[in-house]
């Protein structure tokens, strides 16, 4: 079940990093899904999720990395906007 949980998430991530400026809402959203996964099974104190758990933040960080870009060039767009 981890294993298609992990395959669907990297299947999201995959489609949504094509063309991120249009896809921000559902990268925040499912950045926001991986959170809650993680904070669910970090709560349970189960020690075998502990690998799960480490798989599940990289791509929550992987995800953050790129909301963060995307902010970043939209900041870019609006400071050259704002110099014309």
């Amino acid at each position: 079940m981890r294993m298609i949980y992990l395959n669907s998430i990297i299947d999201k991530f995959d489609g949504l990093r094509l063309n991120p400026l249009q896809n921000i809402n559902e990268l925040e959203e499912l950045h926001s899904e991986l959170l809650k996964v993680i904070n669910t099974i970090e709560d349970r104190k189960n020690p075998k999720d502990k690998n799960f758990v480490s798989i599940l933040r990289w791509l929550e960080l992987e995800i953050n990395y790129e909301i963060e870009k995307v902010c970043e060039l939209l900041n870019a767009k609006e400071i050259s906007k704002g110099s014309l």
